[in-house]
């Protein structure tokens, strides 16, 4: 009887560990502290950018702390980056036209997003968080 009680148990902590994958693409609430963190990276770098900071500069500088602020491992912050500057870059690419980061425009997408002055460079940002606050996406409890 007892092992069909040990039996038992280790098929509800099977079960359990399916029903929340360890794997980031598949768990709910990891994807949520990632897009969190995507729009709390643009929202940081648009002030960084008005002190005349560079859109890589800030991303660069700014991802860990952003990662650490929503609870989400620092690991996920190259990916993070990545996003927020994919939304900077997308306002040069073409009507329609997909930014991927390791495409061969991105560099010059974003190289001419940072050819802007910082005003203008803001309100583009602005825009992400806009949208992010219309849609309620960035927000999370940590």
């Amino acid at each position: 009887m007892n092992n069909s009680v040990e039996t038992a148990a280790a098929h509800e902590a099977s079960s359990a560990t399916k029903a929340r994958s360890p794997f980031w693409l598949t768990d709910p609430e990891t994807r949520a502290r990632i897009h969190a963190a995507v729009g709390e990276l643009v929202a940081v770098t648009y002030w960084a950018v008005q002190d005349e900071v560079t859109l890589l500069e800030a991303l660069d500088s700014l991802a860990d702390s952003t990662c650490d602020g929503l609870k989400l491992d620092r690991v996920f912050a190259p990916l993070i980056q990545a996003r927020a500057a994919a939304f900077a870059a997308q306002w040069q690419a073409e009507y329609g036209e997909t930014v991927d980061p390791l495409g061969e425009d991105f560099l010059r997408y974003v190289a001419a997003f940072e050819g802007y002055p910082s005003a203008v460079q803001a309100n583009l940002l602005d825009a992400y968080d806009d949208r992010c606050d219309a849609t309620g996406l960035a927000e999370i409890e940590v």
